[in-house]
């Protein structure tokens, strides 16, 4: 996904409006998922791989906050928030989007 960004800077202008396909919208789910995988409880092997997606999501909303949204270096959360707002995704219905700026 970050190299489609990197090489296809368009696709990061693309809005969805299925939440289902919303990237914006699907990945605080996924951030979820890495946290109860990586509990102490979990078996080894999962909170491994839960390693490997938080590291893809890291690298990914890295890209989004260089090269899209102007705040490099920020971190995952604030820059998930920045991006969810540029693609008129509120936080409070993450199911909904935000059409009051349209």
């Amino acid at each position: 996904m970050r190299d489609d960004f990197a090489h296809s800077p368009i696709a990061y202008y693309f809005h969805p409006r299925d939440p289902r396909h919303a990237l914006p919208v699907l990945l605080p789910g996924l951030i979820d998922v890495v946290e109860r995988c990586s509990a102490p409880d979990r078996a080894p092997a999962l909170a491994f791989q839960a390693t490997l997606l938080e590291q893809a999501i890291t690298d990914l909303v890295t890209t989004l906050a260089d090269e899209f949204l102007g705040s490099p270096g920020s971190r995952t959360h604030e820059a998930l928030a920045a991006y969810r707002r540029d693609h008129l995704w509120t936080a409070d219905y993450p199911l909904q989007p935000d059409t009051r700026s349209r």
